[in-house]
């Protein structure tokens, strides 16, 4: 994967701000951050990390929707309702993507992988919650990924574009197609999702590394930026000063549907152990 996605060591905050701002100030296109807390070969999403069989994959993810649709619906925001119900409405179901979004983001494990357009954002992600390792901040070329994401189209659905039906319809049923792309969920505004510039890569069937589809598609522009243990409070203070703080991205104490989904996560990972330590 070092070949794939090639590491720079960013051993100062000034070279990670370098690094990670360089291409933007370049207008060389918008690109995609990710911030791990620790060193992982790859990128798989929350609930291919788990050991599932011989269980339907499909219908456990299924599940987890649709309970966390009935435990925590009265807690999520006025947003994320709205956001839920415009999916629901479109596609006349409540397993979609508008669902599997707002869950993803109250960390509820699911198909899907988090990005951000912000470079600060995903530095404070990669730096929070592990002292001992270094962190990581993967990113990529979000144009580039775009042109390629649409090369996938003609042969998987006989057309160009204008393939967002076909694709929850896919969803919807959870037929297994090797494609990936990205969804945005950004026309309603206001929640964490908003707050933290994100947005959603999602694969056509479980099982699938996100890093090695991005290789597959062609996206040349890529990379991990490589965040040293040491580094990591004092980039937080950094981060702090900001004004980039986990509150500020929406996260708080005493959260309620963050608390039902860590409940209904408890209960998936006590169910399900896991596969190995090796996913990001």
């Amino acid at each position: 994967m070092n070949k794939k996605w090639p590491v720079c060591e960013c051993d100062t905050i000034q070279k990670y701000l370098v690094a990670a701002y360089g291409r933007l100030d370049n207008r060389e296109g918008s690109y995609a951050f990710r911030g791990v807390t620790k060193h992982y070969p790859n990128i798989r999403p929350p609930i291919d990390r788990r050991k599932i069989a011989p269980d339907n994959p499909v219908k456990v993810e299924t599940r987890l929707l649709k309970e966390f649709r009935r435990r925590g619906w009265k807690y999520l925001t006025r947003q994320e309702q709205r956001r839920c119900l415009f999916a629901e409405t479109r596609w006349s179901n409540r397993r979609n993507t508008g669902a599997m979004v707002v869950a993803r983001h109250r960390m509820l494990p699911t198909r899907c992988i988090d990005w951000t357009y912000e470079p600060l954002y995903s530095l404070l992600f990669a730096c929070d919650g592990d002292y001992g390792h270094s962190g990581e901040v993967w990113w990529f070329n979000r144009a580039e990924f775009d042109y390629c994401v649409g090369a996938q189209w003609p042969a998987l659905f006989g057309k160009l574009g204008h393939v967002e039906d076909d694709i929850e319809e896919e969803f919807i049923k959870g037929k297994a197609a090797q494609w990936v792309t990205a969804l945005d969920y950004t026309s309603l505004a206001g929640d964490r999702l908003d707050l933290q510039k994100g947005w959603i890569t999602v694969a056509g069937q479980l099982g699938t590394c996100h890093a090695e589809e991005i290789h597959r598609l062609g996206v040349r522009g890529k990379g991990r930026l490589v965040v040293p243990a040491r580094l990591k409070p004092k980039a937080l203070a950094f981060l702090e000063r900001m004004g980039v703080t986990r509150q500020a991205l929406g996260f708080g104490p005493n959260d309620h549907a963050d608390e039902i989904a860590q409940k209904i996560r408890e209960e998936f990972e006590g169910k399900y152990p896991c596969k190995s330590p090796s996913s990001a």
